[in-house]
């Protein structure tokens, strides 16, 4: 850890924060479903990695609910050796061309890539139903192709595995949790708030990564998830504008095969 103009700067650098706590006040209705990502809601999610967000998820919790909310972790490469003995076709089926479809402010982004891949003999995984299949919150375009039976077995047969070698996490306020993004899958249970005791689910979400210690990735993810960390600004750095500039310029090693 180094001072920079008294501000603390690491080695690791990082998206802005993110806020998640239940902003539908309970409810799932579809218009809420519609309006709110699942983080955000208090709805049990599946197992998944935060697609294109970042190296490490790093989560602080401030305080939890009054019931549920169990955090679940499971290891991918775990579950590729289990999907290798048992299934190996289903590897092969997450291995091929997928269509994801992404939310943007602009509108949707497609984007054609495997759902997992190996690069430097380390197998990474980038996966949300969401992004597959479409959700209220992210809707399929009216003109996607649907998946295949094959997609629609992987996907099954992959949240099976994931589930079959998951471990609870315990949690308690002040905790903080940091996830390898690449290759960590994780699923939280839906759970209930009561404003009148404080016992309300609240967390802080930061992406980090360290640009020179970063595991390598396929050229589309690279370059999705580089344009998280180039948005970041000056006061967002926390240090001088030449360490900022320093710190873009290392976006050239991010965009490789």
């Amino acid at each position: 850890m180094s001072t920079v103009d008294g501000a603390f700067l690491s080695s690791e650098v990082w998206t802005p924060k993110i806020w998640l706590y239940d902003r539908a006040d309970g409810s799932q209705t579809p218009e809420n479903q519609a309006r709110f990502p699942p983080k955000e809601l208090t709805s049990s999610m599946d197992f998944n990695t935060d697609v294109d967000a970042g190296d490490i998820l790093s989560l602080f919790i401030m305080s939890l609910s009054q019931t549920g909310g169990q955090q679940y972790r499971t290891s991918f490469w775990s579950v590729y050796n289990d999907l290798a003995q048992n299934n190996p076709e289903v590897l092969q089926v997450l291995a091929s061309d997928w269509r994801y479809e992404m939310k943007k402010q602009q509108g949707v982004q497609v984007i054609h890539r495997p759902v997992i891949c190996c690069v430097d003999n380390k197998v990474q995984i980038n996966f949300a139903t969401a992004f597959l299949k479409g959700s209220g919150y992210i809707p399929r375009q009216t003109d996607s192709p649907g998946l295949t039976v094959q997609q629609e077995d992987a996907i099954k047969t992959l949240l099976r595995t994931c589930r079959k070698h998951s471990m609870g996490i315990s949690q308690a306020s002040g905790d903080m949790l940091f996830v390898n993004n690449l290759c960590i899958l994780h699923a939280p249970d839906s759970f209930v708030n009561d404003g009148a005791s404080g016992k309300i689910r609240r967390l802080m979400s930061l992406m980090l990564r360290d640009p020179e210690l970063a595991w390598r990735k396929p050229t589309a993810t690279a370059i999705e998830m580089g344009k998280k960390f180039a948005k970041l600004d000056v006061p967002q750095f926390m240090g001088t504008v030449e360490h900022y500039e320093g710190f873009r310029a290392k976006f050239a090693m991010l965009r490789h095969d």
